[in-house]
């Protein structure tokens, strides 16, 4: 290695620990990519060792920290954070510590494949077979870099890992939207705080975990919500891994999504504990100076989220959205959100005030059914000045009421069908509230089903077409009702 290399090689390792120390969230960028072996100087090769040890156990890199490592010496440490006026460039001096190691490795690959030629002590044959293996090594370097495929038969395959079973993925990106006073807060709030007390929720199991709530307005309307909840399910508010932000960010500024990951990064210090879920609530109001509509900067908004909080903590992600301002089945902004999520979920409440739970899109498994809500008002066992008791909302189950669309186009064996299935859920609700059990869980068969309508050969048909069409849904033998008749 010639001198200007190696004085550029040892600058940029120099400039990448000290980056590194200023700023540790740098790391996360670079840690698959750069590994110790690829710094030329021992003794970085053991700041950075050190510097990884701790990261990866979500302690702190910073000179104080690092000094307590044996071996380590505090005044070259200082040094090289002076040396380096700002942390912004780590990353780029990191992919220079990189190329120099890559550099470094061909050369000298290069060099034992010439001196193998050119030893005179080896047969023939010998002195080609080893420069076949140096020439062999030299072209997988090269390669190490490139495009690659690999066979499937190297892939292990995994179970599906559910947050809340049925419902959102485990390090996922979720959303959920709906129009003003649909639930939708109400509904990131009952997912949260059942995640953070390891509680089902409407019976499906969760994952308990810290719980990380980004609030964007309403503080004194949340700590509301938040007591209603824990009266609501007997729980101490004290007690829970639930942790709201004071301010918005601003996510589609780079620095402020880092502030994010810095702040959740010294809770888990800390406290000691493991993030699960981070809510977003909502989109508009921590998505900074970007343009919502615009496809350029809500794909830069996602990443940034994306790789400071879904990656960066292992959790899952859920933005709370608005409708579009020309509907309201699908969120407002760029087609590039709905894209990027992995599961998308829609609240409409109806003018009886039902809300409405619907999943409008689940990438890797199936639609789980529908379910109805109402806002139940709860006393929080305070008054104000007056003597007035304040009270808290929270979202409360009830009966599925399926949206009512027009089915002019509907045959007349599809209306019979649904009328029929109709009937049937009816008289199993009778049924479950005079055993004094819970009409919610009334259901029915597909069999059953078949057996009144009572329309022979042309069932199967039926049953296909309505559910192609969204008004049914079949899970396990039972028949679902998605979407009433109504002319």
């Amino acid at each position: 290695m010639s001198e200007q290399s190696r004085q550029q090689s040892l600058v940029s390792e120099q400039a990448t620990l000290g980056g590194l120390m200023m700023d540790s969230t740098k790391w996360h960028d670079i840690k698959d990519t750069l590994k110790v072996s690829d710094f030329l100087h021992a003794q970085h090769r053991v700041i950075y060792q050190a510097i990884s040890d701790r990261l990866r156990e979500n302690q702190p890199a910073d000179v104080v920290t690092l000094c307590d490592v044996k071996g380590l010496d505090r005044e070259y440490l200082v040094q090289l954070i002076e040396r380096t006026p700002t942390a912004n460039n780590t990353v780029t001096y990191a992919e220079l510590v990189k190329e120099h190691s890559e550099r470094y490795q061909l050369r000298e690959r290069v060099t034992q494949a010439l001196a193998s030629l050119n030893d005179t002590s080896k047969k023939p044959h010998e002195a080609l077979q080893e420069l076949t293996t140096h020439y062999e090594k030299i072209t997988t370097q090269k390669r190490s870099t490139a495009f690659m495929f690999e066979s499937i038969k190297n892939t292990t395959i995994q179970p599906q890992d559910w947050l809340i079973d049925d419902f959102i993925e485990a390090n996922s990106l979720a959303e959920v939207f709906g129009a003003p006073e649909s639930g939708k807060s109400l509904l990131a709030i009952d997912w949260g705080l059942s995640i953070a007390a390891g509680i089902h929720w409407q019976g499906h199991r969760t994952q308990q975990g810290a719980v990380f709530y980004v609030a964007g307005e309403g503080q004194n309307g949340l700590a509301r919500r938040f007591g209603a909840w824990c009266i609501e399910n007997n729980k101490d508010m004290s007690s829970l891994p639930f942790y709201r932000s004071e301010q918005a960010a601003a996510f589609y500024d780079l620095h402020s999504a880092i502030n994010v990951e810095r702040a959740i990064s010294q809770i888990i210090q800390r406290d000691k504990v493991q993030p699960r879920l981070i809510i977003i609530d909502t989109l508009a109001r921590n998505f900074g100076g970007g343009n919502e509509n615009s496809t350029e900067d809500m794909s830069q908004f996602v990443a940034h989220i994306d790789k400071h909080l879904r990656v960066r903590f292992n959790a899952t992600v859920l933005l709370v959205h608005h409708t579009g301002h020309g509907s309201a089945e699908r969120g407002r902004g760029s087609s590039a959100l709905r894209a990027a999520v992995d599961t998308e979920y829609s609240m409409i409440k109806n003018d009886a005030d039902v809300i409405n739970l619907t999943c409008t899109k689940m990438k890797d498994a199936a639609h789980p059914l529908p379910k109805s809500f109402q806002i139940r008002s709860i006393e929080l066992g305070i008054s104000d000045e007056k003597g007035n008791p304040a009270n808290g909302p929270v979202l409360t189950a009830t009966h599925y009421t399926p949206t009512t669309p027009k089915t002019s186009a509907l045959g007349k064996n599809q209306k019979l069908g649904l009328s029929s299935l109709g009937i049937l859920l009816e008289e199993s609700q009778a049924y479950l509230e005079s055993i004094n059990k819970n009409p919610n869980d009334a259901k029915v068969t597909v069999s059953d089903w078949q057996e009144r309508l009572d329309i022979g050969t042309r069932f199967p048909e039926v049953k296909n077409s309505l559910q192609e069409k969204g008004f049914i849904a079949i899970e396990k033998g039972f028949v679902y009702l998605l979407k009433s008749e109504f002319e």
